[in-house]
């Protein structure tokens, strides 16, 4: 009797792990690169809307990462090849678009701050590590610029100066998003840290260490969705919907036909 009461154990023992890695078959990485030069509806016009890259940093030879967890974005991650321009520190905005229908769902700021929404003022955050950024839920099209702050190839994002005169003309991507302008009002639904410092010759911008108010994060279930990055001088940008690899039937049929077959040995052992 012993006997059996310790296989039944052992065999539920086994249901459990196998259990545990069910759900983490549902947590996979994903990967981006570029399929636009701009973000759609975007352009100036200029030589620009022909150039895939304009100086430093290349960030889309290499494209970015990240990780979808039970339909949950737990980070992402994009990385570089040519950088090291000394004025190329601080990264944009992450955007992401839920169901690929052109309207941005989720935002992942670089900025310590609700106060005033200035970035671009947090000089000594520029190539640190792990500093704070803030999580926004907000939905606005791709196209309206009344949500971006966008560089307009003046030395200005909006009429908020930014020190350009190190840049020769023609190294930006002039009128392109590079930061969410949130409304008055709009809460945070969460933080996160933000690593990198682009102005080095390759690397990685790390928005990582997701965290949220109760029950909320950034879901995209089961849904396509894009993502959106650029530099703040918006010379390379990032639009793409991510490839998400998902388990192989054979796979999940093996772990199916396994917890099948623990829980008829249990039965099986109790008659």
């Amino acid at each position: 009797m012993k006997k059996i009461k310790k296989r039944i154990l052992g065999a539920i023992l086994c249901v459990m792990v196998l259990l545990v890695i069910i759900g983490r078959v549902d947590a996979a990485p994903f990967y981006f690169g570029d399929n636009e030069i701009y973000w759609p509806t975007w352009g100036n016009g200029t030589s620009d809307d022909t150039q895939d890259v304009i100086g430093v940093p290349n960030i889309t030879a290499d494209g970015g990462y990240g990780t979808v967890e039970n339909g949950y974005v737990k980070d992402i991650h994009v990385t570089w090849i040519e950088g090291g321009h000394i004025l190329i520190k601080e990264p944009g905005d992450v955007f992401i678009d839920v169901g690929a229908d052109g309207e941005w769902d989720y935002i992942l700021t670089h900025y310590t701050s609700e106060a005033g929404y200035e970035p671009y003022l947090h000089e000594w955050a520029k190539g640190t590590t792990n500093v704070t950024g803030l999580i926004y839920h907000y939905e606005f099209g791709i196209h309206d610029d009344h949500y971006y702050y966008t560089d307009n190839g003046d030395g200005t994002i909006d009429d908020n100066e930014i020190d350009w005169g190190a840049y020769s003309p023609g190294s930006i991507r002039e009128s392109h998003p590079v930061w969410f302008k949130k409304p008055d009002g709009l809460d945070p639904i969460g933080t996160l840290t933000w690593t990198g410092d682009l102005s080095q010759s390759s690397g990685t911008i790390d928005f990582e260490n997701f965290s949220f108010n109760p029950g909320q994060g950034v879901y995209v279930g089961n849904e396509p969705f894009y993502v959106g990055f650029t530099p703040k001088c918006a010379n390379d940008t990032l639009y793409s919907e991510p490839t998400v690899p998902v388990p192989e039937p054979a796979t999940m049929f093996l772990l199916g036909s396994g917890l099948f077959g623990l829980a008829a040995l249990g039965r099986k052992k109790l008659k």
